[in-house]
């Protein structure tokens, strides 16, 4: 899931359990989940990665642009 032009890339996708997030913008981002869960921030140029124990849709949106939204279906 890329994340550049302040938007997440494929804002609706599915993946395996582990989702990586890779920061292609110049200014910080992070996912934050519907469910309350938050990812540390991710610089520029770096990534972020989680795994998910069981299939489950997860929508995420950036804290610092809320315009910023994406879901994902984790197979």
């Amino acid at each position: 899931m890329a994340i550049t032009n302040f938007a997440f890339e494929a804002a609706s996708g599915s993946a395996p359990l582990v989702v990586r997030w890779t920061n292609n913008d110049t200014v910080d981002h992070d996912v934050v989940g519907a469910d309350g869960t938050s990812s540390p921030v991710i610089h520029p140029g770096a990534t972020y990665e989680r795994r998910f124990d069981r299939p489950v849709t997860f929508a995420y949106t950036c804290s610092f642009h809320p315009f910023m939204a994406g879901t994902v279906t984790v197979r």
